[in-house]
């Protein structure tokens, strides 16, 4: 579960644009979500699709994306 200190921690770079500034913030708030979830269904992709609320294709998408592996969290 994401604490509401993630985004409470974020340090904001004010020379960003708030476009980039908002990317950031998201693919932070991914990734922290993704490991935890992760951590939590003990690495097991169809688990953890179904408590994101997403498919598994998405989910591995995401994890390619923030270079996740599933045996890290078995």
């Amino acid at each position: 579960m994401i604490s509401s200190s993630l985004v409470e921690s974020q340090q904001v770079n004010s020379s960003l644009s708030l476009a980039e500034a908002r990317r950031l913030a998201v693919n932070s708030a991914e990734t922290v979500y993704l490991k935890d979830l992760l951590s939590e269904k003990r690495g097991k992709l169809k688990d953890t699709a179904d408590a994101a609320g997403i498919t598994t294709r998405q989910l591995n998408k995401l994890m390619n994306k923030y270079g996740l592996r599933k045996e890290d969290y078995k």
